[in-house]
Order: C-alpha cells, then structure tokens, then sequence
C-alpha cells in the first residue's frame, strides 16, 4: 500500500476531491496538524508522497481527537464536518465524513461507501462471499 502512486486520472479527481463551498479552513488545519509530528511504524517522519501513511496518521488524528456526542447542527453555520471539528465531535456516522473530507482537503481523492450486496451463498462454508 505504500508504494501506490499519488496520481489520479482525471475521473477520480473530478468527483472525489470536491468539498462543501463553505468548508471551514480549521478542517484542512486540523487535518495538517495530524501530521505535524506523525511519524511512520519506522519511526520516520511521515512523507507527504506515502498516501497510506498520510491516510492512517489522519484516521488515528479524528479517532483521538474527537468524541461520540450529539452533534448541534445548524444548517446557518455551515457545513456538518466543520461543525463536527469546532464542537469536538459528533455522532459515529460523523466520523467517517469528517475523514473523508479531511483527506479530499489533502488532495487525497475519497469516497464514502455503505452497504454491500449481500453476494454469493457459498453452501460449503455457510457464508456469503463479497466482492
């Protein structure tokens, strides 16, 4: 995962780094400090050109960082990942959408997906295989 390019063709660019127009600085700023001192499993600081290294330090920032508490959401003040990062915290779904953008403001392409297709009945092993 380390060695994975960061280049994108121009189809994930165009959608997966777009951010809300009203996206507060402070979500890019906090996302950067994750980096400030954030040093790989080596021990060596972090390279801006390692994405995996760059995405696992910003993950472990919002985990740390924030608590699971009701969000005070008012539409009047922007948007909810900005809102989340100036109270503190949200609730668990707010989590992953704070990451998410937090990566696009890096220049890290990134989607959000829930749910998958429930895939094939393997009868020898009683599960189901997705793909």
């Amino acid at each position: 995962m380390r060695e994975v390019p960061n280049e994108y063709p121009k189809s994930i660019t165009k959608y997966y780094l777009q951010l809300p127009p009203n996206l507060s600085p402070s979500v890019r700023d906090t996302a950067v400090s994750f980096l400030g001192n954030a040093r790989d499993s080596q021990g060596n600081p972090v390279n801006f050109d390692n994405i995996y290294d760059v995405v696992v330090q910003v993950a472990q920032g919002v985990k740390g960082s924030y608590g699971v508490k009701s969000l005070n959401f008012d539409p009047a003040k922007g948007d909810l990942v900005s809102q989340f990062v100036e109270q503190g915290g949200g609730e668990e779904s707010h989590f992953v959408s704070t990451l998410a953008v937090m990566l696009r403001s890096l220049g890290i392409p990134t989607r959000y997906v829930v749910g998958f297709a429930p895939g094939k009945f393997n009868p020898f092993t009683g599960l189901y295989e997705v793909q």
